[in-house]
């Protein structure tokens, strides 16, 4: 089984390796995550692919950096087709703000799988009202720490070196009490009663450009994996979305909840049964972090080299043995014996993993940090039959040798992640979290920059600094 991973992972684990310097601190767990999630998709897949489209001045770079994952390299008018579909498909997506709070179901329901409850309002400063996105929080407060590490995901959605050109100009929509669009010249009235200028502020319209961004990107990925039969591994960031994503494409929206209710521990903890074949497979587990076993016993230089030496153990071809056979079970849903072909190897996978945890945890017969594995098996079957296919779709995949099994999947899946479980396993990590980010390189004036807060008890509060939307 082959899968595309986005650039954004990748850019992820640059970061915490030290090839990029890292300006807000929330990034790391964040890059942790994404760390795992590369080093999941390697050991997991026969063979990982990305997307060969990011900054030019970059490029060479990264594919030596990355020397064991291959290139897609799209012809031109493949990826201006893929672009324009990407666009004609995320167009109408404008992040849009009436009564304090996002105007858009997709969007919603992104934030609602992460808990976050955002709202806006005019903060000053020097003098200046500027509009201010925050988190709406309780009396009892919330986890401000893992809810920054989260909005530094989606902060870091528009710095990570993709060509967000191409996506072109899409500003953010926001309406005040009144229904008026706030654009320039806008003005507020503060607790005085005196008119003074308002803007939006950077930190704000940075946020809604990396929501755009994130709508694009995740679309244009899915695009390709749809058109290839690959899976899709995203920044898990991007994987959460996607699942909102699916719900806004998909012609049978019991997909995407059954992945949340894995999420919110509504299904079995480590595998679901099929009943019949019709049913979407639906593979997920608690796993070791591979990462942290790996970098403790090796630390962190040659981290690469040592992971693809850790993807030859026998417990990992075997895993990978009973994935391609999952996937090539779908080709037979025809068979009588279907129903119970599939689950025998998902028995068999659940027992696979029960093997790793206890190989790989990186204190035996102990308490273990560990990560979600989520697989979702056939996604093309939940989209509406209007989700194009590409008129002209020329690749070309620059890896050594033969790749057996060519393309011959039934439809591509993806990978997602307990995003919330996951950083709240990283936060306590302890020493080992240490191994993991001693070669992480901070800007000179790198800090904590946290989210900021809004009590409920207070939103419709005004006071000298702060004015309601």
């Amino acid at each position: 089984m082959y899968t595309i991973i986005d650039n954004s992972t990748l850019t992820a684990v640059q970061r915490l390796m030290g090839e990029i310097p890292i300006k807000n601190k929330n990034t790391i767990d964040g890059d942790i995550l994404a760390l795992e999630t590369f080093v999941q998709a390697v050991l997991f897949y026969d063979d990982v692919f990305f997307i060969d489209d990011y900054k030019i001045e970059y490029k060479d770079a990264r594919k030596k950096y990355f020397k064991y994952i291959y290139p897609i390299e799209l012809e031109s008018e493949t990826y201006s087709n893929i672009i324009q579909e990407t666009q004609a498909l995320t167009n109408d997506f404008i992040p849009q703000v009436k009564r304090r709070s996002f105007d858009n179901k997709t969007l919603n329901d992104f934030f609602d799988i992460l808990k976050m409850n955002i709202t806006f309002t005019w903060d000053l400063s020097s003098s200046v009202y500027y509009l201010t996105h925050k988190l709406l929080q309780e009396h009892c407060g919330v986890d401000i720490p893992k809810y920054s590490k989260l909005a530094d995901m989606i902060f870091s959605q528009f710095k990570d070196g993709e060509p967000t050109s191409v996506m072109g100009k899409k500003p953010s929509i926001i309406y005040d009490s009144k229904g008026n669009i706030i654009s320039e010249g806008y003005t507020v009235i503060d607790k005085s009663g005196h008119e003074k200028d308002a803007h939006i502020s950077s930190q704000t319209n940075l946020f809604m450009s990396g929501l755009s961004w994130m709508d694009f990107r995740t679309t244009f990925y899915t695009l390709i994996a749809s058109e290839l039969g690959f899976d899709l591994t995203l920044h898990p960031i991007r994987n959460t979305y996607q699942i909102s994503l699916l719900q806004r494409y998909s012609q049978k929206p019991q997909s995407s909840r059954a992945i949340l209710n894995i999420i919110n521990k509504k299904a079995y903890e480590t595998f679901n049964e099929i009943n019949s074949a019709t049913e979407q497979i639906l593979i997920t587990s608690k796993l070791p972090m591979f990462s942290v076993w790996l970098a403790n016993k090796t630390g962190l230089n040659n981290f690469i080299d040592n992971l693809y030496e850790l993807k030859g153990e026998k417990e990992f071809v075997v895993a990978r043995s009973l994935l391609n056979d999952l996937d090539a079970i779908h080709m037979e849903k025809g068979n009588i014996k279907y129903k119970e072909k599939v689950n025998k190897l998902l028995s068999d996978f659940e027992k696979q993993m029960n093997n790793l945890m206890e190989r790989y945890g990186v204190v035996q017969n102990s308490v273990n940090p560990t990560s979600s594995l989520i697989k979702a098996y056939n996604l093309a079957a939940a989209f509406k039959p209007e989700f194009p296919k590409m008129p002209v779709f020329n690749s070309k995949i620059k890896k050594p040798g033969l790749i057996t099994k060519l393309y011959n999947y039934s439809g591509f899946g993806s990978t997602f992640k307990a995003i919330i479980d996951d950083l709240t396993s990283i936060e306590k990590l302890g020493a080992y979290h240490d191994i993991l980010t001693s070669k992480v390189v901070l800007d000179r004036d790198a800090s904590f920059y946290n989210i900021k807060t809004e009590n409920s008890s207070f939103a419709n509060a005004k006071s000298y600094w702060k004015i309601p939307l």
